[in-house]
Order: structure tokens, then sequence, then C-alpha cells
């Protein structure tokens, strides 16, 4: 054999090596079992430029997923250079696609983008390559925060080549989308995709099976469906090798962290949290975006269990991270976070953390589009916000300028309530806050999920068929339930502080005169009608204030009419209260029903339902009664 035959063998031994190698680590063989094979060739044993650009990408993947990304990033851009000098299209779209991926698991969203971008220049109009880099795109997107941005590339990207899209890449952007309306709330399109993908996606993509059941867990806890979660959980972990070690197990770890606080079991979340927290802050790994989010679970750990300085602290090294990473979303997340606190919190958070009030222009920031209306505290606008890529309402605060000290905490406070809300409950049925600014004016900036759709005070009318009100009703109770599991109490439950984000998706806003905690005697708050009897005496309360609010919601949305605070003397007698339930049952509510629905307007609070859950639970059977006869 001559010397050209024998390095043209050499070439494709090596090159059958690297495509078998690709291929395993596609269905997510162990890494480490890939790189030992891999490096039985230096690069520099292998002449052509284009299989010596492959194998050191196929290096980086299994370097990457090791916890060596600067190892991984040394040897993709030494496959850049190969294929710059010698254009191989295809290979160089494939290299710049896996150095955005490293990029993107470490936080570094800038050169990520620059480096999809130039994936794209490369790929020129083919629809299968530009649709994969979109998918990347889409991932980086969802690693900082920006859901909504990455909700329309992964779409566009599977519109864009669904039949030349190699079935491997349909799959993971199928999770991803799955990952994205969970993370925004839309549990019911996100349960249909991912029934679709669980029946379609073939047993040996076995690392998309395990994302798909870990989203089921967080669709089953949404619900408070916490055995179907578990049963997903348990079905995650077949999936995953047994190496304690092993990257999905660490994922494995978090997902089961937020399904024990969501059972209220803070204690058994924190060492799961803190194996998470280890293993993202690692060097190796350097995974900023997770460490953070994780970090701020364990900070409602934390306030689980009473330990504030716990607490703060994670909150400091989550802010650091951020901003040293320039992780704009989560920056303002923890921000909030820390405002919420109060002085103590933001002194304990370090000046490199620059705490939860650090001044800023948001004028370089927000694009003001229009006023939307005025509230318990300030004014709110709509606004696009550049740095979060999205539509936020950016609700006003001007206590720079007041003289009274206790209108300046009144607002603060309401404020912080806000923020609370958000940081301690994850819930679709609940408005999402982004972060709390405060600009040069002097003026506190509550950044703010916006919702385009109608009150529920306009979808009402006169009364709705009681398949619709009681399914409405049912997903604002399941929202009241995870407010009070997480202590706070709404108090002004109204129609009109319900916003339907689609039809069938009632979302809970305004938490101006929300109570965290138990509370003695309270300045009177909330609006007449909706108020429970307690709450108007300025007495005790706790969430079944709100219960009898959703309790007067459910009056009008089946009847057609106001319910009369008059009567509420009267509804303490059973006659009053045997002639709302046969009332509901002529408009078509069955007994149970009527009955639990007649117990929520109870004058007195001991004999209305004290669960919001249990309540809940019975709206949507009654829902679903209605809806089958």
């Amino acid at each position: 054999m001559s010397p050209a035959e024998a390095e043209a063998a050499g070439d494709a031994s090596v090159a059958s090596l690297v495509i078998a190698s690709l291929a395993e680590l596609a269905d997510n063989a162990p890494a480490d079992a890939v790189l030992a094979r891999l490096r039985q060739y230096t690069p520099e044993s292998v002449p052509d430029p284009e299989v010596r650009a492959r194998l050191l990408r196929a290096r980086a993947i299994a370097a990457n997923r090791l916890g060596f990304p600067s190892e991984a990033l040394g040897d993709l851009l030494e496959a850049r250079r190969l294929l710059l000098a010698n254009p191989e299209p295809r290979e160089l779209v494939e290299v710049l696609r896996t150095i955005a991926l490293v990029h993107s698991w470490r936080g570094d969203g800038r050169e990520a983008a620059l480096s999809l971008l130039q994936a794209a220049a490369v790929a020129g109009t083919r629809a299968d390559e530009l649709a994969a880099i979109l998918i990347e795109a889409g991932r980086l997107h969802i690693e900082i925060g920006r859901f909504e941005g990455a909700e329309l590339l992964l779409r566009h990207a599977l519109e864009l080549a669904p039949a030349e899209l190699p079935p491997r890449e349909r799959e993971r952007a199928g999770v991803n989308l799955v990952q994205v309306l969970v993370s925004t709330g839309r549990l019911e399109e996100a349960r249909e995709r991912l029934a679709t993908l669980l029946a379609t996606v073939p047993a040996q993509s076995q690392r998309v099976r395990f994302l798909l059941q870990i989203e089921a867990m967080r669709i089953a806890a949404a619900a408070a469906d916490y055995p179907a979660a578990r049963a997903a959980l348990a079905a995650a972990a077949e999936l995953v090798e047994p190496d304690p070690d092993s990257f999905p197990r660490v994922e494995l770890a978090h997902a089961e962290a937020e399904l024990a606080l969501a059972e209220g079991d803070a204690a058994g979340a924190e060492p799961m949290l803190a194996k998470a927290i280890a293993r993202y802050a690692d060097t190796g790994d350097d995974l900023a975006p997770r460490e953070i989010a994780a970090r701020l679970l364990q900070a409602r750990v934390f306030e689980a269990l009473s330990r504030p300085e716990d607490r703060d602290r994670t909150l400091a090294a989550a802010l650091r991270r951020a901003l040293a990473r320039g992780l704009v979303g989560y920056v303002d997340t923890v921000r909030g976070l820390i405002a919420e606190r109060g002085e103590g919190a933001a002194a304990a958070a370090d000046a490199a953390s620059a705490a939860a009030v650090e001044k800023r222009d948001p004028a370089a920031r927000f694009v003001r589009r229009r006023r939307l209306g005025a509230g318990g505290f300030g004014t709110a606008e709509r606004a696009y916000d550049l740095e979060l890529g999205i539509e936020v309402a950016l609700k006003r605060i001007p206590f720079g300028t007041l003289y009274d000290v206790e209108e300046r905490r009144r607002l603060l406070d309401s404020a912080r309530l806000e923020v609370a809300a958000a940081s301690r409950v994850q819930h679709p049925g609940i408005v999402r806050i982004h972060g709390v600014l405060i600009d040069d004016a002097g003026e506190a900036l509550v950044v703010e999920e916006l919702i385009e759709g109608a009150t529920l005070r306009a979808v009402m009318g006169n009364a709705l068929p009681p398949a619709r009100a009681l399914d409405l009703l049912a997903k604002i109770a399941f929202a009241l339930a995870a407010l009070h599991a997480a202590d706070i109490v709404h108090r002004d439950v109204k129609p009109e502080n319900v916003i339907m984000r689609d039809p069938a998706s009632p979302v809970l806003i305004d938490f101006g005169v929300a109570v965290v905690g138990a509370h003695g005697r309270l300045a009177m708050a909330g609006t007449p009608g909706y108020m429970a009897p307690e709450q108007r005496r300025g007495a005790r309360i706790d969430g079944r204030a709100d219960l009898y609010a959703l309790g007067a919601i459910a009056h009008q949305m089946l009847l057609g009419r106001p319910w009369p605070e008059s009567e509420n003397r009267l509804f303490g007698r059973r006659r009053a209260r045997r002639a709302y339930q046969a009332g509901l049952r002529a408009a078509g509510v069955d007994t149970a029903t009527a009955t639990l629905l007649a117990a929520l307007l109870a004058p007195n609070r001991r004999r209305r339902p004290s669960a919001a859950a249990a309540v809940a639970a019975q709206l949507a059977r009654g829902a679903a009664l209605a809806a089958g006869s």
C-alpha cells in the first residue's frame, strides 16, 4: 500500500469512528467512554481537514458533557479555524452550533448568539440547517430565561422544515417547546403536546423521554396532583444511568427538590438542592443559569424552614452570578426577591451584588407604549423591555416624591407584596413578576407579565353556562390554593382582578392589598360586594376570606346577578342556604357543588371550607358533570 493509500485508509478509519461516536453522543451514550475512544487519535495525525474538524467537534461534545467546557471550546475553535481555511459549509454549521451550545450552557448568551448568527450566514438557504440553528437559538433563549423569544424560534423552526429535520432534532425541539409552555403557564397546550410526544418518541430516545417526564411532573404538580407528579419522576429516574454523579442524576435531584417543596417537604428538598447547586457551580461545569434557578428555589426552601439569613446569602450569590454573566432576566428576579425582604436582606447582599435597589435609568431599557390604567399604588404602562425582549406591564410607584412617611411605606409594602406573590408562587393562574427596579427619579418600577385578555368581568356578562363557569372557578381556586400554600391572602379577589390569558385560562392579578402570614386586626381593604364579613370588620382573616370572594363571583357567574351582601345575616339560616342551592341546581349545578358554593358564602368563616385545593377539586368535578349532562 502506497503512503497516499495508507493515509486515505487512516482517514477513513477515523471518519468511521467519529461518525459512530457522534451517533452515540446523539443517543446520550456515556460521554467518558466515547471520549476515551476518540483520544486514540490526535487531531494532528488526521490529514483531512474536514475529518479532523469533525473529530474535534465530537471530542468537544463529549468533553462538555463531562464538565470540561474550556477544553471543549478549545477544540471547537480549532475546528472552526480549519473549516474557515477549507470551507465545508455543513460541518462548519455544526461546529458553530456546538460552540453556541457550550456558551449557552455557561450562560454566555452574547457569544452563543454571535456563533448562531455566523452559522445562519454559512447555512444560506438550506431549510434543514436553518431550522436546526433556530432550534439552537430557542434553547439559548430558554437558558437565559427569555421564554417568549424561545417559543417564536422553536415554532418557526418546526414549521420551516418539518420533513427535512432529522427525527432527533424534531424530538428535541418538541420537548423544548413543552418546556417553554410549562414555564409560561400554558399547561393545557403543554399537556397535549407532551402526550403526543410520549406516544411518538421512540424508546431509544431516552434523553428526550427523560426531559418529557420532568415536564410531566411539573404539569401535575401545578394541578396539585402529587401522585401523578411522583409517578412521572419515577418514570424519569428509570431513564437515566445509576451513577449518582452523572449529570442527569443532578437534574433529577433538582426536579425532586421542586416537587418536595410543592408537597410541603422543604427539609427533604434542601439536601437535593445543595447537591445540584454544587454541581452547577463547579468550575468544570460552570452552568450559571441553572445554578441561579436552583438558588431561587433554595431561597424558597430556606424561607419555608424559617432560615432568613441562609435565604439572603443564597440570593446574594445568585445576584452575583447573574450580574457577572449579564443574565438580565435573572438579575431582575433576584433584585425583586431581595427588595421584598426589605433593608435587612439588602444589607446581607454584599456590595458586589449591588443588592436589590441598584439605581438604573429605565429610559434606556423600556420603550413606553401606552398607559394601561391606575391601581392602588401607582400607574401602569404597556412597554417593551429591550433587555428581556418582550412586552411587559410596567407599574410605576412614585414614592420618591412623597413626603408622607406612612404613604411611602404603604406603597413600598404593596410593591414588595407583588414580588412576594411571584417569588413564592410559580403558577399559571398567578401573574408573573419579572423584577423591581428603582430609577434615578426615585420611582419604583414593577416589571410584570403583560396579559392582553379581557377581565373576567367582561367575560361574565350575564350568567355563564355552568360547565364553563365551574371550570373557570376551579382554575381560580387552584390559583388561590397555590397562594394560600405560600401563606399569602389576596384580599381583593374580584372579576376585575382576573384577566383571561385565553378563553379558558384565568390569571389572578393585583396583589396591592395582599398580606403575608397570619394577621390580627387590619385596616379594611378590598372591594364591597366581595369582602368577607370579617374582612369588612377589620377582624382576623385567612384564606377563607378569598374563598368567600370566590363564592360571590360564583353567584354572579351562575345566576347572573351580584351577591347581595345584605343577605349575609340571613344566609346563616338553613332556609336561605337551601334556597340558594335550589337556584344553583336549577341552573345546572350538581348537588355536591351547589352545597359547596353555598358554604363559601357562610357569614361565619368557620363554616366555610378551609382548603382552596379541595374547593378547586370539587368545582372541577362539577364542571365535568355539567359538561357531560
